[in-house]
């Protein structure tokens, strides 16, 4: 696993909705939480700066993503590292 595949791994919580997180594990499984579900099915995998989260068989969305600091911008939306 490259240094920045390694910047994404933890829990990360939305800044524009707390009530929202996503955990990336370092195994490619990656984990949502909102407030009305838990979507721990989900899986992603990296290349160059982007992130490709696939949340069924055949259904699958890439993102844009930076880490800075404890900042993510995962697509559109920021998210900080949960200590």
């Amino acid at each position: 696993m490259n240094h920045k595949s390694s910047d994404i791994v933890g829990t990360w919580k939305a800044e524009r909705d707390s009530s929202v997180s996503i955990t990336f594990k370092n195994n490619g499984d990656m984990i949502v939480r909102s407030k009305s579900a838990v979507n721990d099915k989900l899986s992603y995998k990296i290349v160059n700066d982007t992130v490709t989260v696939t949340y069924a068989p055949n259904d699958t969305e890439t993102y844009g993503f930076v880490v800075e600091g404890d900042t993510l911008i995962f697509g559109e939306y920021y998210y900080t590292r949960v200590k």
